[in-house]
């Protein structure tokens, strides 16, 4: 099993908030069926080498913010213009 990371491990603190950064916020907006290597066909688990296509999606960060308490998560780039807002105290 992966151990993977969902968020950064400090949190930072913008007026009272914090702001927790998940990566995995994302909006796909666009699929497309794209040809699948050799390398893909051979070495992947599970083997299915006769599988010749992918769906790839395209994605895009999600500009909504959750807020939980006094915690708001949201993708990094939108937390950079979120931490803009709240310095300049145009969400007050």
């Amino acid at each position: 099993m992966v151990n993977r990371k969902l968020y950064h491990d400090v949190p930072s603190i913008y007026s009272g908030y914090k702001i927790i950064e998940d990566d995995s916020m994302v909006i796909t907006y666009d699929h497309y069926m794209a040809l699948r290597t050799w390398k893909e066909r051979l070495f992947e688990r599970p083997w299915e080498p006769w599988r010749v296509f992918k769906v790839v999606a395209n994605t895009k960060p999600d500009p909504t913010v959750l807020i939980h308490g006094d915690k708001l998560i949201c993708h990094p780039q939108t937390a950079i213009v979120l931490r803009e807002k709240l310095r300049s105290g145009a969400l007050c």
